[in-house]
């Protein structure tokens, strides 16, 4: 590997990796998928052909490719099941943590491109246009599919009070 190319990457995950963490964390569900994940992509950029230095923009590229890669494993989990000790160190953490759980079982109960499109705006505090260059599709889109989301997460909130 190149001098350059470990710069750029050291660079990047110094820059990018705590949001790349957080997005894979949301995704995943897992602390360990997670930094697996994150991990993975980073050995994949390492032993790339690919040219760094002519991504226009890194973090862009690598919420899309970490998403790419979040894609995979979800196909290939087999069960959806949340480890019992795991769940209780999640019960165990701050009431935030837990409204965020409780948030993201709401979630589930969403479109796939609604909930995609609520996790990159809320937990990543990306822009629509950063979303809408991630996800390649129009920005009003992206903007539509946040709002009927949102929307329908009030509806669900309010029917469980």
């Amino acid at each position: 590997m190149k001098p350059e190319r470990n710069t750029i990457i050291g660079r990047w995950a110094e820059l990018y990796g705590a949001d790349l963490y957080r997005f894979a964390r949301f995704r995943l569900g897992s602390v360990a998928d997670a930094e697996d994940a994150v991990q993975d992509l980073f050995v994949r950029l390492a032993t790339s052909s690919s040219d760094l230095g002519s991504v226009a923009s890194p973090r862009s590229f690598l919420i899309r490719s970490l998403r790419n890669l979040c894609i995979d494993r979800l196909k290939r989990r087999t069960l959806s099941t949340t480890p019992l000790t795991e769940k209780m160190d999640i019960e165990q953490e701050c009431e935030a943590e837990s409204e965020i759980e409780r948030i993201k079982v709401l979630m589930r109960h969403l479109p796939e491109e609604q909930s995609e499109v609520i996790s990159m705006r809320t937990a990543q505090n990306l822009s629509f246009a950063e979303i809408a260059e991630i996800l390649d599709i129009p920005t009003t889109t992206v903007k539509s599919r946040f709002a009927y989301g949102i929307d329908k997460l009030r509806k669900m909130l309010n029917d469980k009070k």
